[in-house]
């Protein structure tokens, strides 16, 4: 994650939740749309596909982004990214039933919601 970055898409950011083998997980709000989000890695992203049996480039179209792009954030992580491209991969990947499970001291991780009934 770069600084510029952080800046532009958000008010303030709250304290670290973690910080494991150099990442650092940070819960990032913006104060004028209420929104919280937590920063997913690349672990977790391939994690996610795999669950939902998308592909990168199935990932890539949904989020228009590149299939560079997504291979390189699975590869070499999320920290080199932009914000606002990490941020439409968790979206996609939400939309597709998946729920990002932060850093709390069991590790981070991915999992699928629960079917809707009804």
């Amino acid at each position: 994650m770069r600084l510029m970055d952080v800046a532009v898409y958000a008010t303030y950011i709250t304290p670290p939740i973690a910080s494991v083998n150099g990442l650092v997980y940070l819960n990032i709000r913006d104060v004028q749309s209420g929104y919280e989000t937590t920063m997913i890695d690349g672990n977790q992203m391939k994690a996610a596909r795999a669950l939902t049996g998308m592909t990168q480039e199935q990932l890539a179209a949904a989020t228009e982004l590149s299939v560079q792009t997504i291979k390189g954030m699975e590869l070499r992580g999320t920290g080199r990214s932009t914000m606002a491209n990490v941020e439409k991969v968790r979206k996609a990947l939400e939309a597709a039933g998946v729920i990002f499970i932060p850093e709390n001291g069991g590790g981070a991780g991915v999992r699928l919601a629960k079917p809707k009934v009804g």
